[in-house]
């Protein structure tokens, strides 16, 4: 068990160094940290009503741009040049 804990943390630079800093296991580390971290982001006092109005007023906010927008009339000019 011990060596577990020690090849679990203790060597988490040279895993990273060998397999690269965006490797699975440090993805999964990652995405378990953030877990535990928005679990106590919804505590009593959060509001999710306001919590999802602010999210919906911030995709509002963002410009979508597609790439494939008139993509019919580009490629009929580019065959027909």
């Amino acid at each position: 068990l011990s060596w577990y804990f020690l090849t679990l943390f203790g060597l988490q630079p040279v895993y990273n160094f060998i397999l690269g800093s965006n490797n699975a296991a440090s993805q999964v580390q990652q995405q378990m940290a953030q877990a535990n971290m928005g679990a106590g982001m919804m505590g009593p006092e959060a509001d999710p009503d306001k919590l999802f109005l602010s999210e919906a007023e911030n995709l509002e906010v963002v410009e979508h741009h597609c790439i494939l927008d008139g993509i019919e009339e580009r490629l009929l000019a580019s065959l027909g040049a």
